[in-house]
């Protein structure tokens, strides 16, 4: 008998995880997703560069992501992340542009 608490502790904490977050569907959830969109578009831009080049889509794409929420973000720290992230696309992105040749 002494051995059921444990198996009972453990089907509660997986009935838990089954029930819907009470932030579904608002902007919370919005909000995390689009931030777990842009980390896993990041994780890609990281292995890009250790790959060596990073597609122009996918600068592109970061780039459009970034924009769209900049509109909505109050939080000065977030703030200076996609300052930081917006630099780094403009960075990548200029090494696509033709370079001039200086006279």
């Amino acid at each position: 008998m002494g051995s059921a608490a444990p198996t009972q502790s453990v089907d509660a904490l997986v009935a838990i995880q089954g029930v819907p977050d009470s932030t579904e569907g608002t902007a919370n959830a919005r909000a995390r997703k689009w931030g777990n969109d842009v980390l896993d578009q990041l994780e890609q831009v990281r292995v890009d560069l250790l790959v060596g080049a990073i597609p122009k889509e996918r600068l592109i794409n970061l780039a459009q992501m970034v924009a769209k929420r900049r509109k909505d973000a109050a939080d000065p720290y977030l703030n200076s992340l996609l300052d930081d992230v917006e630099l780094r696309v403009r960075v990548e992105m200029a090494k696509y542009e033709p370079r001039r040749n200086s006279v």
